[in-house]
């Protein structure tokens, strides 16, 4: 009781009630967290499988060349990664593990490849500038991060 949901003409959630309360379908931070973890390990753990022929026959695996060779490919292979999975599927495998998905706000519908790509690539950039981008997270009420907000996506709890 006392309490209204309702779409805003952006087509967001928007929740009104006496005492506040969080949109029930907003992933919590905490399981984005280890969703995000669990990804960034497949996207390292592949990015050493492929460069290990190359780094381990020159001997340079563990220099600076090495550490520039593995960030340069964990980049591409981590965009790729998450582009694709979202594209086709709507979630990482580690958002899958953690049952949450993403979807377009405006249609509720998984997101285009155009999203996935804004998202995938704001995603990066904010971990390549400490995380900056995830502090939106915390002043929102549907607790979208930069890359949610500038693809226009948003991550929920998988509806069963």
């Amino acid at each position: 009781q006392g309490e209204v949901v309702a779409y805003t003409e952006t087509g967001s959630l928007a929740a009104e009630s006496d005492d506040f309360e969080d949109i029930d379908d907003c992933a919590p931070v905490s399981l984005r967290f280890n969703a995000g973890l669990f990804d960034l390990i497949i996207g390292a753990f592949l990015s050493f499988v492929l460069l290990a022929p190359f780094t381990l026959l020159n001997g340079n695996m563990f220099t600076f060349q090495g550490l520039l060779a593995f960030m340069a490919t964990w980049a591409i292979v981590m965009f790729i990664y998450l582009t694709v999975t979202i594209g086709f599927l709507g979630r990482t495998f580690g958002m899958r593990l953690f049952s949450l998905e993403i979807v377009d706000i405006e249609e509720n519908e998984y997101p285009t490849f155009h999203q996935a790509a804004v998202n995938s690539c704001v995603y990066l950039f904010s971990l390549a500038l400490g995380g900056i981008g995830f502090l939106p997270l915390f002043f929102n009420s549907e607790r979208r991060a930069a890359h949610d907000l500038l693809s226009g996506t948003i991550v929920v709890k998988e509806e069963y």
